[in-house]
């Protein structure tokens, strides 16, 4: 998941690549964030919903940009 910045840079991206001079180069595009914060926002409400229903209970999500973003194996996981 990312935030809407990093989006808008997938799209200059993509734009700048469409140009005749582009043609046959490679683009390299930096995502500016994971979009964790962007899930607080109530918009996001079903989906944390669905993704808390999924999740191991107590494994939420972590925030620390400096830890993976879920810090389980979903293939050791198996619902009840």
């Amino acid at each position: 998941m990312v935030g809407p910045s990093s989006g808008a840079a997938i799209k200059y991206a993509f734009d700048v690549a469409a140009r005749p001079e582009a043609k046959g180069s490679t683009i390299v595009v930096v995502l500016p964030s994971h979009g964790i914060r962007y899930v607080a926002h109530p918009l996001w409400a079903a989906v944390n919903a669905e993704a808390n229903e999924a999740l191991p209970p107590g494994e939420a999500p972590c925030s620390d940009k400096e830890q993976p973003i879920l810090l389980w194996a979903s293939e050791e996981y198996k619902k009840a």
